[in-house]
């Protein structure tokens, strides 16, 4: 990562995009107005590094390169767009709840997909069926995992990432900038506060087209797809993909925001040598409930049949079990070959394979008794039981 002096503007953002790709069309310029109020946050808000601010410059301008791209290639091979996306898997939930867990398991289903890490940092060009295993891109991304687990080699423990594994959504709808990815990785509140209410409907129709490019030339059968956030989006999620079947994962919401801190505190300390874990815990608590009290109030609204609820604590006893499970309220079916999968990557990978997460709600300022009172609705509509100890996924 190499470091940036000066103030970023969205404007020097989208002209080193453009001369960097040698395109000019970004398509649809919804994703402008997020752009803006992120740029913003980083410069006033974030207290990045110079390293930091080398790293977010980077990011940025390749999701726009992406842009370009993207729009390139569907201009050249319109075809793009006829690409059925029918019943995908949605996982979402509180972050920290399981749902990696759940999403790798349901990826290892030969008629499923997930978006790959590097594929989803690089779609373009799109991947091919048979040249996949040896795209450059697979080492690109693989190189720059090495250096962020080098800074921060606590990052494994809580959420360790690979080249080739499946990745979350967001990194999908970072292409738009209305995402939960940035607020993860630093603090940008004015960015947060818009994004927990801005209309998201052109982030799904560009999470399509992405799905759509990514399987023109390495089809599926399924897409099966997570983030946490889709809590904050899942009416623009709903109306995208009205044939959707969503695993929403549930676990003690006590858990859920000690964890999220030390995720974020851990994340944001590779952009900025000024990170307060208390501000960022009391922050990510009230972003998590405001999050289920939306998707909740969307779900009761629109499709509650579509959902099937799982416990932390179910998956964490018998992931197979909880697997078939889900399937069967969809009306799928866990093939011998799928299971098999399954129980060989829970063998290579146990819960705690690159050491112990600890944390707990006292290192982050946060009261238990309060927190209760936050999420005491959440818990009680969907029987969440409580749990004891530190640590997990």
């Amino acid at each position: 990562m190499e470091a940036s002096s000066g103030a970023m503007t969205p404007e020097d953002l989208l002209e080193e995009a453009r001369q960097q790709a040698g395109l000019e069309d970004f398509g649809d310029p919804s994703f402008r107005e997020g752009l803006g109020l992120l740029v913003y946050s980083y410069e006033r808000e974030a207290r990045l590094s110079a390293l930091g601010r080398g790293a977010v410059r980077g990011r940025l301008v390749q999701f726009l390169v992406n842009r370009l791209k993207l729009h390139d290639w569907i201009s050249r091979h319109p075809e793009i767009l006829e690409g059925a996306v029918e019943r995908p898997i949605f996982i979402l939930g509180l972050p920290r709840t399981g749902t990696t867990l759940l999403h790798d398991l349901l990826a290892l289903d030969p008629l499923s997909r997930a978006p790959l890490h590097w594929e989803a940092e690089e779609p373009c060009p799109p991947p091919q069926l048979f040249h996949s295993a040896t795209d450059p891109r697979i080492q690109t991304a693989h190189a720059k995992l090495q250096a962020l687990d080098a800074m921060a080699p606590e990052m494994k423990k809580i959420h360790p990432v690979a080249a080739g594994a499946p990745t979350e959504c967001m990194t999908l709808l970072n292409h738009e900038f209305k995402s939960l990815e940035f607020e993860c990785q630093a603090w940008v509140p004015s960015y947060g506060a818009w994004f927990t209410h801005c209309d998201k409907a052109s982030a799904y129709r560009l999470h399509r087209k992405l799905l759509q490019l990514l399987q023109w030339r390495s089809p599926t059968e399924t897409w099966v797809l997570k983030a946490p956030t889709h809590l904050f989006g899942l009416d623009a999620l709903l109306a995208e993909y009205p044939d959707a079947q969503i695993v929403f994962t549930h676990r003690d919401p006590l858990k859920v925001v000690a964890s999220q801190a030390s995720l974020i505190a851990v994340a944001s300390r590779l952009l900025s040598d000024e990170v307060d874990p208390q501000r960022i815990a009391s922050w990510w608590s009230e972003k998590t409930a405001t999050g289920v009290e939306k998707a909740t109030a969307v779900r009761d609204a629109r499709r509650p049949e579509a959902f099937f609820d799982l416990q932390y604590h179910e998956l964490i006893r018998d992931p197979v079990a909880a697997v078939r499970r889900a399937y069967a309220h969809f009306g799928r079916e866990v093939t011998r070959a799928h299971e098999r999968r399954m129980r060989a990557w829970l063998r290579d990978n146990p819960q705690d394979k690159h050491g112990r997460h600890r944390y707990s709600l006292a290192e982050f300022g946060l009261d238990a008794e309060r927190e209760n009172r936050r999420f005491a609705a959440y818990r009680e509509r969907f029987g969440i039981p409580a749990e004891s100890g530190a640590g997990g996924r």
